[in-house]
This record gives structure tokens, sequence and C-alpha cells, in this order.
């Protein structure tokens, strides 16, 4: 049986990581709207195709595609708990940048 923890890891505050953490935050309103298709959410893929050229370039490019799965993720999260947004989200809390998948701990 594998186990899972999570380690909450404390960073000094740093004006380049507030930049780049603002830039991801810009970059996810960027999308909300667009991904939220007046109530018939977008998809990773589509929402990629969409919108990667109009937000590209404050970011990295795996960033910026780390931002669209991420927005297309919450949108897909409340589909399925059968709680469809309303209206496009808003990211006010900073998360994650990069997420890593299970590649990243093999």
């Amino acid at each position: 049986m594998q186990i899972q923890r999570t380690v909450p890891i404390v960073i000094e505050p740093d004006s380049d990581l507030e930049h780049t953490i603002d830039g991801f935050r810009e970059v996810q309103h960027a999308l909300s709207e667009p991904c939220f298709n007046g109530g018939k959410p977008l998809g990773a893929l589509a929402l990629q195709r969409a919108c990667y050229h109009q937000v590209k370039g404050s970011l990295s490019a795996q960033m910026t595609i780390s931002a669209i799965r991420l927005v297309s993720a919450a949108y897909a999260s409340g589909t399925s708990n059968k709680k469809p947004a309303q209206r496009p989200f808003l990211f006010k809390k900073a998360r994650p940048c990069v997420v890593p998948g299970r590649k990243a701990w093999a």
C-alpha cells in the first residue's frame, strides 16, 4: 500500500514569487469567463485551443498550460459534484502554480 502525504512548505516572502503568483491568478481570471462558456464549461483542450494565444507571454508555457488545466478542472469539479457554476469563477486565493502529476513522483 502506498501512502501519500501533503507537506506544507513555508517560503520567505519574495517579490519575484509574488509577481509570478499574481500573474498566474491574472491568467486564471482571463480564462474563467471563456471557460464558463455561458454555463457549458469548456474542457482543458478546448480552452487551450480557444485562449492560449490570448494569455501566453506573461508566464512560462508550462505555467500557462497549468493555469488552463486548473481553470477547466475547477468547472469540471463543480459539474461532477452536481453543482455546476452559475457564473464565472473569480480565483481570489493564491493557489499552487504547478501541480505535479504522477510522473513527478516516480
